[in-house]
Order: C-alpha cells, then structure tokens, then sequence
C-alpha cells in the first residue's frame, strides 16, 4: 500500500483553487501560501482528508490582512 501522505495536493495546485486565487489578491499571497501549508501538514498528519485540504484552508483564512504599526 502506498503512503496516504503523497495524496495532498502540491501547493500549486490549491493556491489555483479560485477561492484562494481571490483571496491571495485581497490578503497576499504569504499569507495564503501560509494557510495553505497548514492544511496540508494537517493532511499529512491524518487530521484532514487530503482532498479537502483547499476546503480548509479558505475556512482558516481571516477576513483581513491585518497588520501592526
């Protein structure tokens, strides 16, 4: 049997989700790219499913970019 863990979707491929493709042009592709690692560590960690790892990662993402000055 083959590891399960080469199931998640390269980060190419979900940062090409048009959910995150939008949201990269309103927060910024670092913190997407970010989110997106996240949720595909939990993938690999067995606590997602790998197919539902762009599903995941548009639900983690704030609202805003915020930053402090």
């Amino acid at each position: 049997m083959g590891d399960p863990r080469r199931r998640v979707p390269r980060t190419d491929a979900v940062l090409a989700d048009p959910r995150l493709v939008e949201a990269q042009q309103v927060l910024g592709r670092a913190l997407v790219k970010s989110v997106v690692a996240d949720a595909q560590q939990r993938a690999r960690d067995g606590e997602i499913d790998p197919g539902q790892v762009a599903d995941h990662a548009v639900a983690a993402l704030p609202r805003s970019a915020a930053t402090l000055r």
